[in-house]
């Protein structure tokens, strides 16, 4: 009688250990995918705000440039309004005492071809050289504000100006060194290479977006 009761429970924890060993694996299946989906969450988690940061990092370095851009349309508009002051006056005498001023002596090299373009100067070409002022400024200010506002058009734009003005600052530079023309060269260098940097990145960013993501489980 013992041992038919013996064999019985034997039989029961037996069957209760393989009931138990077999329903881990399953446990196992179970808790992987809400384990994976949650690993999948965790990355895409990260991934969004690493796309934060570096948006946030493009929109502060992009005013940036916008705002040395304004500071550049600035400086040339209230050029071209001092040229307009000079219109139905002696522009060779304001030479002079622009000179006599800043203590420079009026025979040397650069004082002379200062005074010779200023001798050249009619009231036309006053009021060509401040409209041409006028536009250049407002080529920088348009391009300042979509550099504010993150255009696209307006990262391409500043680009393109960029570009267009290394060689010439280069050759300036070769021409006769200076810290100034180092300066320029450089500052514009680092915008160029900034603005490429941001299309480059948004164009990768808009590939990314635009193809299909892996399929959902």
């Amino acid at each position: 009688m013992w041992e038919i009761t013996l064999r019985r429970d034997t039989r029961s924890v037996n069957n209760l250990r393989k009931a138990a060993a077999s329903a881990i694996p399953h446990a196992t299946r179970d808790e992987t995918l809400p384990s994976r989906r949650a690993t999948a969450t965790a990355l895409k988690n990260d991934t969004v705000v690493w796309d934060i940061m570096r948006t946030l990092h493009s929109r502060v370095g992009l005013r940036w440039i916008a705002v040395f851009e304004a500071a550049k349309g600035l400086l040339i508009l209230l050029a071209g309004i001092g040229l307009l002051l000079l219109v139905h006056r002696d522009v060779r005498d304001v030479a002079e005492q622009l000179i006599r001023h800043f203590h420079r002596n009026p025979a040397n090299r650069y004082p002379q071809i200062f005074l010779n373009a200023a001798s050249q100067l009619t009231d036309s070409r006053l009021w060509l050289l401040a409209l041409g002022a006028l536009l250049y400024s407002l080529f920088r200010f348009t391009e300042a504000v979509g550099l504010w506002y993150q255009k696209r058009w307006a990262e391409w734009l500043g680009l393109f100006s960029g570009s267009l003005c290394v060689p010439i600052e280069a050759y300036e530079l070769f021409a006769g060194v200076s810290w100034p023309k180092v300066l320029v060269l450089a500052v514009n260098l680092l915008i160029v290479a900034y603005l490429a940097n941001v299309l480059v990145r948004t164009s990768r960013e808009q590939a990314r977006a635009g193809s299909p993501g892996p399929a959902q489980e």
